[in-house]
């Protein structure tokens, strides 16, 4: 998926009648892969994000999730471009540290099984399997 792709799922999201402005959108760009790496594509994605989240308050945060350097480079351009936007933008290689930045409410009865799903996101099997031996080292 290239971000204005992305950006168009968003979008659609944004016409929804649950959605609210005051809605924060944490951005997963693991395998978003900017095609051209270049100002003016970025600069696209700047104009397109200022036209569907113009509404936004200054409450709103929005955290981007990326994986390689590359993507990340891209991103920190794209948060230079909406730098003067009413919404802050930060750009974050960790799961856990994207989602502390959105200030979520972690006594909302959600939550947890969010932040489960959002923190073990395509965890690998061998993985899963470490942790699995490592409870079992711990029992009784």
């Amino acid at each position: 998926m290239d971000p204005l792709e992305h950006l168009d799922s968003i979008a659609a999201y944004a016409q929804d009648p649950d959605f609210e402005p005051s809605q924060s959108i944490l951005f997963d760009l693991d395998g978003c892969r900017f095609p051209n790496h270049g100002y003016a594509e970025m600069r696209a994605v700047a104009m397109k994000s200022r036209r569907t989240f113009l509404a936004q308050s200054a409450n709103v945060r929005h955290a981007c999730f990326v994986t390689d350097d590359v993507t990340y480079g891209m991103c920190r351009m794209l948060q230079m471009l909406l730098d003067d936007a009413p919404w802050e933008t930060e750009n974050f290689h960790s799961r856990a540290e994207a989602l502390d930045f959105m200030q979520l409410d972690h006594g909302h009865p959600d939550y947890a099984a969010f932040a489960d799903r959002w923190l073990g996101y395509r965890r690998p099997a061998w993985a899963a399997r470490a942790q699995q031996a490592g409870a079992r080292a711990l029992q009784p």
